[in-house]
């Protein structure tokens, strides 16, 4: 699975203040910086942001920035479960991920949270296995 940055704990105010600066993405260096210092708790939002994306990056890491209220294509949930498109779609065919569709379209969305979810399950799935096969073998059963 790849790594998920949630920034779902910022307040109604930093939320509104950043999507008026999308709302603006016309604005040039000097406006953003210009409204970032109007709003301090938006300034330390992109401070935080910018610290994490750099650090990923020198890491190597390609997260997805994002919030769990997000909605996101098959193609990027199984970015994120770390699974083929194919099997995302087998997913929601066996009624294993929820999903919605776009308005007026046929284009399917997956909210984060349910991808989430999905990937805990199977994590701790995996875990389960892994305990059973630790405890077989410490009761003698050869591998």
């Amino acid at each position: 699975m790849s790594d998920t940055v949630f920034f779902d704990d910022v307040s109604d105010e930093v939320r509104a203040a950043a999507q008026h600066l999308v709302a603006g993405s016309g604005r040039d260096r000097s406006e953003v910086l210009a409204a970032m210092n109007d709003q301090p708790a938006l300034r330390e939002l992109v401070s935080a942001f910018t610290e994490r994306l750099i650090r990923d990056l020198a890491a190597g890491r390609h997260p997805i920035y994002t919030t769990s209220d997000d909605e996101l294509s098959p193609a990027e949930a199984a970015r994120m479960l770390g699974v083929s498109r194919q099997y995302v779609d087998r997913l929601i065919a066996d009624g294993r991920l929820p999903f919605g569709h776009k308005p007026g379209s046929t284009h399917r969305t997956i909210l984060v949270r349910d991808v989430e979810r999905l990937a805990a399950t199977r994590s701790d799935r995996r875990a389960q296995g892994d305990t059973a096969i630790a405890a077989l073998l410490d009761g003698g059963l050869e591998y």
